[in-house]
């Protein structure tokens, strides 16, 4: 497995940082929900806290509230990064198993790609 290119001090801070940007998605989440008016989606917002597993985003992103989708996206991403952590692959690029710059996990600490492959899955989006 290749090396990680930045120690495990910067690793364990960029960990706390994804915590608190979910913790902070969630309040966000649950404030736009019970905000709503809608029984379910205050419901929904009653179902889940910020220091148990979340929300089963499949179903947050089957709700009809078009307006949470940048919040589910950005959770999303959260999500991804821990379970990265956890599997201990956080740090090493989805798409060609190479680290990701450090600078690149300090600006982007939800970041699955390197820079090369951000780049490359980008174009051949806008090619489609």
């Amino acid at each position: 497995m290749p090396t990680l290119s930045f120690p495990a001090p910067d690793q364990a801070t960029l960990a706390a940082s994804l915590v608190l940007m979910r913790t902070s998605v969630l309040g966000q989440l649950r404030e736009r929900l019970q905000g709503s008016g809608d029984p379910r989606a205050i419901a929904l917002a009653r179902s889940f806290d910020t220091t148990a597993a979340g929300p089963d985003l499949d179903v947050l992103a089957a709700t009809t509230l078009i307006q949470l989708g940048q919040e589910l996206r950005q959770l999303r991403a959260i999500d991804a990064a821990l379970g990265q952590l956890r599997a201990g692959r956080y740090g090493l690029c989805n798409s060609c198993s190479q680290p990701i710059a450090a600078e690149r996990m300090r600006a982007q600490p939800m970041a699955l790609l390197c820079l090369r492959c951000q780049e490359r899955s980008e174009r051949l989006v806008q090619a489609q």
